[in-house]
């Protein structure tokens, strides 16, 4: 065997172990979705399963929990798909709470009034929850 030979070699082995296998999947047989392949470089066996997924549907009514279904096999994929939120309320220390099909805890909504200033800021203090915010004030002579 050659350099060459060798250096493919190598790259061979290093390419199978790292879970990079040639070969081409073919149904097995009497399965439904579950494909197998021999690598030709390591004569390894691999398994993997393939299914043909139809379109997400929700589960259920007011939960944003979706299913897929294998068309072949009718195995389920479940995933999750938000739409449209809505703001419901915003509590004491306000995180604003969303509804899609299920509610969700989404941001700040402050409620902002005047705390004074500073030479330098504007302070201000959520009526709400009692935050605090500066903003630093403009001075048109200073540039």
């Amino acid at each position: 065997m050659g350099f060459w030979d060798s250096i493919k070699s190598a790259a061979l082995k290093a390419k199978c172990t790292v879970g990079i296998h040639g070969g081409n999947y073919k149904l097995i047989e009497g399965e439904t979705c579950k494909y197998s392949k021999i690598c030709p470089d390591c004569h390894e066996t691999i398994k993997t399963e393939k299914h043909q997924l139809g379109k997400a549907e929700y589960k259920f009514d007011y939960k944003c929990l979706t299913v897929k279904k294998c068309i072949k096999c009718g195995q389920e994929h479940e995933g999750e798909k938000h739409e449209e939120y809505e703001n419901v309320d915003v509590d004491d220390f306000c995180n604003v709470m969303q509804r899609c099909r299920s509610e969700r805890i989404h941001g700040k909504e402050h409620s902002w009034t005047s705390d004074g200033s500073t030479d330098t800021h504007h302070l201000f203090r959520c009526m709400k929850c009692g935050a605090k915010s500066e903003e630093k004030k403009v001075n048109f002579k200073s540039r």
